[in-house]
């Protein structure tokens, strides 16, 4: 049986749904010139909480714009500090054979009108507006990855653990100008930070392309030194001659280059020592020394 109110209807009890039948328990339609939201949940003083706007946004927390995504989760309120924004935890156990991701974010970009500006899958931006004391141990991150490994078995042992993973496809007859796995760009100022490094690495390899050794490496080239060079700074020098660039390392007590314009004897990666700028000498890490020529 169908009942229709035509006017509000309060209930000031539980409202329960039981149902019956396999059909919507409940549904709420909007009017043809709906404007207002469809659903609200509110607090006793009428504050909205979130809402099901007329277009069918999911609205969450304080809002102050015009909703331009499918879900809008703010947080305006400086008494009210939330620890996150969004918790998203499973917890799996049992044989795992299948494919697991946790979260996903898919975009596909369709059509023949062609592309003119950036598109994004994921954007996470972080800014400091705080101008009180920055005490140790301060830090502000757009991003952290970590995996963690209790586990594991000592005798079939082939687990292989990645905190990033970062590739590009293109196929074979697609059209692509240019590919980056990882692409930094660093707007810092020479000078407005104290030390400025766009990969840092703490323990580990550092291994490029196919080779440890003799893998492609490009380094765009200077014709001055940097500003505030440390002491281990290595950079490609040009000063000299711009068609013989060297690596140039930088010391408080002495520029130590190391030649790989191809002419006369190059550096070699085996031999644990380096090449002097004072006098063409090859300096072993005993001490010992040898001319260039």
């Amino acid at each position: 049986m169908t009942q229709t109110y035509n006017d509000n209807v309060v209930i000031n009890d539980t409202l329960e749904v039981n149902g019956t039948s396999d059909t919507v328990q409940v549904a709420v339609k909007g009017a043809a010139n709906q404007s207002d939201a469809l659903q609200q949940w509110q607090d006793h003083s009428g504050n909205v909480f979130a809402e099901i706007d007329a277009d069918g946004h999911l609205l969450i927390g304080d809002q102050d714009d015009t909703p331009e995504a499918l879900i809008e989760a703010h947080n305006l309120d400086d008494v009210y500090k939330p620890s996150r924004g969004l918790h998203l935890r499973g917890i799996l156990s049992g044989t795992l054979s299948h494919l697991i991701s946790w979260v996903v974010q898919e975009l596909a970009l369709k059509g023949t009108g062609g592309l003119s500006a950036l598109h994004r899958v994921l954007r996470v931006h972080a800014t400091n507006e705080n101008t009180g004391p920055m005490e140790v141990g301060a830090e502000i991150r757009a991003g952290d990855f970590e995996v963690t490994n209790v586990g594991g078995n000592p005798d079939t042992n082939n687990l292989e653990m990645s905190a990033v993973v970062a590739k590009v496809n293109n196929d074979s007859s697609a059209h692509l100008q240019t590919a980056y796995g990882v692409k930094v760009d660093m707007s810092v100022p020479e000078g407005s930070a104290s030390d400025v490094y766009s990969v840092y690495t703490e323990g580990g390899t550092v291994y490029i392309g196919d080779s440890e050794i003799y893998a492609p490496l490009n380094l765009s080239p200077r014709s001055t030194a940097p500003s505030a060079p440390r002491d281990n700074d290595i950079y490609l020098d040009i000063s000299s001659d711009p068609n013989q660039p060297r690596l140039r390392q930088y010391s408080q007590t002495e520029d130590v280059w190391l030649d790989i314009s191809g002419t006369g004897s190059t550096f070699d990666p085996e031999v644990d020592g380096y090449w002097s700028n004072y006098g063409g000498y090859f300096v072993f890490s005993d001490g010992d020394y040898v001319s260039q020529s």
